[in-house]
């Protein structure tokens, strides 16, 4: 038995090689063919995902010239440095790119374009979101063959094993119209209950709960049958929001920082609502703790996103992982590496969870790692 085991982790690992081997990266193509262009380059979002093309593009020393935003409030406005227009001013441009900066609208603004006379040849499918550049990620997956395999076998269902081949392999082409998993209602994120069996005893950790939205929904799905909701929220601004929305339900109670490797300050990106964050290039400084320092109120479920701490979030939630093996609903979309890196340390500490993969919105993100 050892044998064949042997055999077929040595021909999974030769399968993954070649599947690494023969993609593309549809990012580094059309970095290089936008950086020959003489096209004005606009940005179809003006808002979060918008503002991530961009600076992701700048990185490698690429510079929009305008934002396209559907929304009138948004037109005539300078964000970040660049003027936002409307789309009837695009149609006018006949020396122009289009960059899909947009998630939540992607299918929207695609059908806009082409039904309004937009060439293909004129619209840039690559996905800059997140992109760190082909070598990165390509090496780390190449790195960890075994890891992947591992996860791989975890994987509780089919669509969990096809969702999970096919996000490694879109982190690697970067091409949006290659990315063809279902989707799944967006109001069954974090607490889908085809995955998760929830009882009236859960304890509860929000982490990014933000204004206090999800601990409702939470709320609201288990019609108040639970034992408690911990609320953590980095973010001054969204904290005030969240304690004036959770103030009359007495089970919840809201803990003003996020969730990271140990208690310190750090510098932080706030004010930005669902997506403040934790990074060097924060204007101010938030508070940070384990989640081991809750051990003794003995979580039984941990939702975290947290725009790519999670990782930090995780080693500080060592002795809960080993010792108590809560539920668990992981965001692993907000790093191209994320994928592998977060069911990976997980596994590591109890190789014992099952492993489930859901999507949520398209192309990747909004992907949520379940561990039951």
């Amino acid at each position: 038995m050892d044998g064949e085991v042997f055999i077929m982790n040595n021909i999974s690992e030769m399968f993954i090689k070649m599947l690494l081997k023969h993609t593309y990266d549809a990012a580094a193509d059309a970095i290089a063919d936008l950086r020959q262009s003489q096209k004005n380059i606009y940005i179809f979002g003006a808002g979060a995902a918008g503002l991530l093309v961009k600076y992701n593009l700048e990185n490698f020393n690429i510079f929009a010239n305008k934002f396209v935003d559907n929304n009138i409030a948004k037109q005539g406005a300078i964000i970040d440095g660049i003027p936002v227009i409307g789309f009837s001013d695009l149609l006018s441009d006949k020396n122009k790119v289009i960059i899909l900066g947009t998630v939540a609208y992607h299918s929207e603004v695609l059908k806009q374009c082409l039904e309004s006379g937009i060439l293909e040849s004129e619209i840039c499918y690559a996905d800059f979101l997140h992109y760190e550049g082909e070598n990165k990620i390509r090496n780390y997956f190449y790195n960890n063959l075994d890891s992947i395999i591992d996860i791989f076998s975890h994987c509780a269902d089919l669509e969990s094993k096809e969702m999970f081949v096919a996000n490694i392999l879109y982190q690697l082409n970067r091409d949006r119209r290659h990315y063809q998993c279902p989707v799944s209602d967006l109001s069954k994120q974090y607490y889908d209950a085809e995955i998760m069996n929830l009882n009236d005893n859960e304890v509860y950790f929000d982490c990014g709960a933000k204004d206090g939205d999800t601990a409702i929904l939470f709320h609201d799905i288990r019609r108040g049958k639970y034992k408690k909701i911990i609320a953590f929220e980095p973010d001054e601004e969204n904290f005030n929001k969240m304690s004036k929305n959770l103030e009359r339900y007495e089970q919840i109670m809201c803990v003003k920082a996020g969730v990271g490797g140990r208690e310190e300050k750090l510098s932080f990106n706030g004010c930005k609502g669902g997506h403040s964050s934790f990074g060097n290039s924060g204007e101010c400084t938030a508070e940070i703790v384990p989640i081991d320092k809750y051990i003794d109120e003995k979580p039984t479920l941990i939702k975290m996103d947290i725009e790519g701490y999670e990782l930090e979030a995780l080693r500080g939630s060592k002795s809960v992982l080993t010792q108590l093996k809560p539920k668990l609903a992981i965001c692993v979309y907000h790093k191209p590496c994320d994928i592998v890196e977060l069911p990976k340390y997980i596994l590591s500490q109890r190789n014992d969870y099952k492993i489930y993969f859901r999507l949520y919105r398209d192309f990747g993100h909004d992907l949520v790692c379940y561990c039951i």
